[in-house]
Order: C-alpha cells, then sequence, then structure tokens
C-alpha cells in the first residue's frame, strides 16, 4: 500500500511539473518523425554497389560469392563490378559509383589478404559493411560454419520500419535522466530523510517510483507505437508483448536513473549524466544504426557478443524480431529471460545502494 502511495506522490509531480513527462513522450516522437523523413523512402536491404579487384596471378572465389549472396527474399546482397585496378576501385569510390571496395592482393608473406575500402562515415557503406561481415562468417574454411535462420519470412520494408522499433527502446532509455532528476531532488531537499523517519523502507519507496516509471514507460511503447503508425510503420506481431518488452527494458532504465541520481548534486548534473547513459545505450544497441560485432558465446541458439551485456541491446533485437518479423514469446523468450536477467542484476545493485 505504501509503495502505491509512493506512486501516486510521484505522478501527481509529472502533473504538476508537465514538462517532465512531455520531455519523456514528446522527444521520441520527434525522433520518429525524423526517422520517417530520413529513412522513409529508403528501401531497406538494398543491393550495394561493390568495386572488387583482384590482382593479376591470384585465384579468389570471393567474387562469386559476394555476387551469388541473397536476401531471404531472393534479392542480390551486392551488385559486385570487376575492374583491373586498385586505382580504378578508388575512383569508383570517390565518384560514389561503389558503396565498398574490395582488393585481394598478395601481402608480404605471400599469402593473399583483402582491403576494403569506403568512406566510413557514409550510412551505406556502415549497412553494407554488416551485411559483408554477415557473408565473411559463413566461410567454408572454418571449423564452425554460421548458418541463419530467419524469425519469419517477412521482413522490413523500408529502413524506417527497421529503425522505428528502436525509436521505442530509446523512449524508454529516457527515463534515464527523468529518474535521475527526481531521485537527485529527493535526496537534496530532504525528502529521503523525512521519508526514512515516516518508516518507509527502500523497498517500498523504490517500488513506489518504479511503479510510477513503468507507467509512463506503456504510455511511451503506445504512443511511439501511434506515431510510427502514423508514418506507415507495421505491427506484424502482438502490441500486448511489445509493451511487455518495454516494461522489462524500462526496469534497466529507471534503475540506473536512480543511481545516477544518487550521486547527482543538481537536475542538470542527473539529466546530463543521465543523458549520456541514455545515447551510449542507444548507439551501442542498435536502436539507431545496424552495429557489427562478433559471437563471443551462445545460449539457446542465442549468439551473444559484447553488446548484449546491455539490456537494451536485448530489447532492440526482440523489439524488431516481434513487430516485424511477427515473432511469438515462443521464439524470443531466450532474449527475455537474458534481458530480465541484466536488468534485474542493475536493479539489485541499486537496491543495495540505497539501503545504506
Amino acid at each position: 500500500m505504501k509503495a502505491l502511495r509512493v506512486a501516486w506522490k510521484y505522478l501527481l509531480e509529472f502533473w504538476r511539473e508537465p514538462q517532465l513527462l512531455g520531455l519523456a513522450l514528446g522527444l521520441p516522437v520527434f525522433f520518429v518523425f525524423i526517422t520517417a523523413v530520413g529513412y522513409g523512402t529508403a528501401p531497406r536491404l538494398a543491393t550495394y554497389p561493390l568495386a572488387m579487384v583482384v590482382e593479376g596471378g591470384l585465384e579468389s572465389e570471393l567474387p562469386d560469392r559476394l555476387a551469388d549472396a541473397r536476401y531471404p527474399d531472393g534479392r542480390a546482397v551486392f551488385s559486385v563490378k570487376r575492374l583491373d585496378s586498385a586505382e580504378a576501385m578508388d575512383a569508383s569510390l570517390k565518384a560514389q559509383n561503389a558503396v565498398l571496395g574490395m582488393l585481394v592482393r598478395e601481402s608480404l608473406v605471400g599469402e593473399p589478404e583483402l582491403v576494403v575500402r569506403g568512406d566510413g562515415t557514409a550510412m551505406a557503406f556502415t549497412r553494407a559493411s554488416v551485411q559483408l561481415e554477415r557473408i565473411l562468417a559463413g566461410d567454408t574454411r572454418q571449423a564452425v560454419k554460421l548458418v541463419e535462420t530467419p524469425l519469419a519470412l517477412i521482413g522490413a520494408a523500408s529502413d524506417f520500419e527497421l529503425y522505428a522499433p528502436g525509436m521505442i527502446v530509446f523512449a524508454i532509455l529516457l527515463l534515464i535522466p527523468q529518474t535521475a532528476m527526481l531521485v537527485g531532488r529527493e535526496v537534496r531537499e530532504g525528502t529521503m530523510t523525512r521519508l526514512r523517519l515516516s518508516r518507509l523502507g527502500a523497498a517500498e519507496w523504490l517500488g513506489g517510483l518504479t511503479i510510477s516509471q513503468m507507467l509512463v514507460a506503456v504510455g511511451q511503447v503506445l504512443l511511439t507505437f501511434a506515431a510510427a503508425a502514423v508514418f506507415g510503420f507495421r505491427c506484424r506481431g502482438s502490441l500486448l508483448l511489445a509493451v511487455g518488452i518495454g516494461l522489462i527494458l524500462s526496469l534497466s532504465a529507471i534503475a540506473m536513473g536512480l543511481v545516477v541520481g544518487r550521486f547527482s548534486r543538481s537536475d542538470s548534473d542527473a539529466i546530463n549524466v543521465g543523458s549520456v547513459f541514455t545515447m551510449l545505450q542507444v548507439f551501442l544497441s542498435g536502436s539507431f544504426f545496424a552495429m557489427p560485432g562478433s559471437t563471443l558465446l551462445e545460449w539457446r541458439n542465442v549468439p551473444l557478443g559484447l553488446y548484449d551485456v546491455l539490456p537494451a541491446t536485448h530489447g532492440n533485437l526482440v523489439l524488431q524480431q516481434v513487430m516485424i518479423g511477427g515473432a511469438d514469446l515462443a521464439l524470443v523468450w531466450p532474449r527475455l529471460v537474458i534481458m530480465a536477467g541484466l536488468s534485474g542484476v542493475i536493479f539489485g545493485v541499486c537496491w543495495l545502494i540505497f539501503r545504506r
């Protein structure tokens, strides 16, 4: 009962200070608009022009492998153009006739080596590089060959559809600076001391604050989805499951906000430091653009890499699988378990800090 009263207290604060709630709900909608303008007409899984040079005297099956690579819907990943020299390849890249340049040459030790060139600041180069890494990971010379199995036959129709679920992740991670500011204010104004004198336990206070922020998270998921739907996004899976994924992810965001707020000296400190935590996770999770990575281990057929230590990475992938691919709980539960475990660990650390 005390936790519900604490939750009601914070909900009243949102009502009295609507700019907080407006920032948490309005900023993701604005980014949905920016994403729709930037990516709405760009076809997803484009066929990327690739300039290829194999130096004289060398034999390579790589050009044929890249030319034969296909997406699940049958379209070619690369349009390979064979050139005679590295200079011609560089000229093609500078003229933007190719997104990627690949040079197969002889190394100093006499072995063939592969050199990849391109504009590292271009989004097309980043996306093409991710596809190239996926293809090269299936090299038959490896002891273990990587075999990919799509979760669904339906894919995103555009880059906007691909990154729309990432906007939901971004929205939920905005709870970090919001929570940090609320908690920091409570500590500085002595409210925490008065709450302790009222025999309110740490678990009850944390529970109340968490409930209020999770209600905000539900609003963020629904409002961001509604904004994406206005621009043509189609949810092929369960929206209720997407809300549940958002609630699990919100636990880690709330916990991080609690820790940041505990050590913030002002509202501006809480917002600035909390925003750093937000943006780092947004970028590293692949919510704004795909992040290349390697598999370090595997659990329940789920490949895990360096960025999978972040709950947001799992949240973004699962939301894509559910909202774009139409996956159900039976397909995504392993990542949900991992995300819930990571969120629980972060929240446990937070509880220990506030228990003192």
